[in-house]
């Protein structure tokens, strides 16, 4: 651009002034460009708001369409000494249980030895076997301790685990031997020969407890159990032994704690939705000011969408629920949802399977159900060529032209601000060649007149 070659001498006007108005006049087709990329990706941002909170209700609405959370059960007894856990395989109902036994793990020990550490006389061969493993044989070396025996057990491979015991006394050290399985199948088979001082501690070995299998009645029927953990007595339910006791009752019943939980969050994931769609869309009254999406028809689509999906009757339900309210769930008048703990308690206590088909359908994410439907809309919404992605988009290839506009516009203005400021300087240099004219002149005037009188 041309520079002033003057602050308007010749004509007396500041002409840098005149041009920086100038220029900030014509600066204002750019600052309409910005403006508009500006309000472009505030409502590109928008649009990533309502695709990250359906997104987020999707996830939410999913959880509701696994049939395990329906089918979760929890177990209580009505008396000590057993416990149990049930998958959603097990069957609500009552049982008895007895336990008549416990099963006990297999334990033995040599006779005492005045140290642990201290080399033993003689050497000798000890064979151990413990339930369906194979009879190992272990060579005990001239010199080892009870220490050292005790790791060759540990380290052949056994389901024996070996240890030393302090049992007081003049020879208080003695190896024992434990079955890591309980049961009688399991029980230790063990024998030794040897020399010296170590064949009178390990042939000395003996019972310390014997392998014991647990016995139950379980609704009047016999079950033993080489584990105090009894998997096959009751369908879908492990229970634990851990002492004889009286015959009591086991209850299984529903768990609703998991569903009222996958519930209570799809209502708060929609409710997360809903607020990030009104501080979109709104017209504050009192601020005078409107959501950055107010009017647009592609968020007007969304929601009306989104609206029959949790107000319109679910055809087709056997359950007998076909309806949110039913459950205790309602939208509120400012569009969120609200959950009546009290009715969903009962729906779930009096027609759990109904409440389970509303959701899930007749099966896992059954197409019949309010998830499979729902699921369906969203999947359109959020996919990549979905009303979201095509909107967003749009306005992301809108400010890219607006970006060629605004370096073609900026272009322009230096074009014409270069015309301004040579036409400027040029006006100022005749205007100042004009003064310097009628300045000689008047001189020569007042000359003449001078001489003439």
């Amino acid at each position: 651009m041309a520079a002033i070659t003057s602050s308007g001498i010749g004509s007396g006007l500041n002409l840098s002034d005149i041009l920086d108005q100038l220029r900030e006049s014509e600066n204002t087709k750019l600052t309409a460009i910005t403006d508009k990329q500006t309000a472009n990706k505030t409502k590109i941002s928008g649009y990533g708001t309502i695709s990250s909170a359906l997104s987020k209700l999707q996830t939410a609405l999913t959880a509701l369409g696994s049939t395990g959370a329906f089918k979760a059960n929890t177990v209580a007894f009505n008396g000590t000494g057993v416990s149990a856990t049930a998958t959603t395989a097990s069957i609500p109902g009552a049982y008895s249980v007895k336990v008549n036994a416990v099963a006990k793990a297999h334990s033995m020990a040599t006779a005492g030895y005045a140290s642990k550490s201290d080399a033993i006389s003689g050497s000798g061969t000890l064979t151990l076997q413990s339930g369906t493993g194979s009879p190992v044989t272990i060579n005990i070396a001239e010199g080892s301790s009870l220490t050292d025996i005790s790791s060759q057990i540990n380290s052949a491979g056994l389901n024996i685990q070996a240890s030393i015991v302090n049992v007081g006394g003049a020879n208080p050290y003695r190896l024992s031997l434990t079955a890591k399985n309980s049961g009688t199948d399991n029980a230790i088979v063990q024998s030794f020969s040897g020399t010296g001082d170590l064949a009178t501690v390990m042939g000395s070995m003996s019972t310390i407890t014997e392998a014991a299998n647990a016995e139950l009645e379980v609704n009047g029927m016999s079950i033993v159990s080489s584990s105090n953990q009894v998997t096959e007595a009751i369908p879908g339910v492990t229970l634990n032994v851990a002492s004889v006791g009286a015959a009591q009752t086991m209850t299984v019943a529903q768990d609703t704690t998991a569903v009222t939980k996958a519930i209570n969050d799809f209502v708060s994931a929609f409710n997360s939705y809903k607020s990030a769609m009104t501080s979109l869309t709104k017209y504050d009254s009192d601020t005078k000011t409107a959501g950055v999406l107010i009017g647009d028809s592609t968020l007007n689509n969304v929601q009306q969408r989104i609206i029959n999906q949790v107000t319109t009757q679910l055809a087709g339900n056997d359950g007998g629920i076909t309806l949110m309210n039913q459950l205790g769930i309602r939208l509120q008048t400012d569009g969120t949802m609200a959950v009546d703990s009290t009715k969903l308690t009962d729906a779930l206590a009096n027609n759990p399977e109904g409440v389970q088909r509303f959701f899930a359908g007749t099966g896992n994410m059954g197409s019949d159900g309010l998830v499979y439907r729902f699921n369906k809309v969203l999947d359109t919404m959020l996919k990549e060529d979905g009303p979201l992605t095509l909107a967003s988009n749009s306005l992301t290839e809108t400010n890219k032209r607006l970006d060629k506009t605004y370096d073609q516009q900026s272009t322009l203005i230096d074009a014409y601000m270069d015309r301004m400021t040579k036409q400027f300087n040029a006006m100022d240099s005749l205007v100042s060649q004009w003064n310097s004219t009628g300045s000689y002149l008047t001189s020569q005037f007042a000359a003449m007149n001078k001489s003439s009188s």
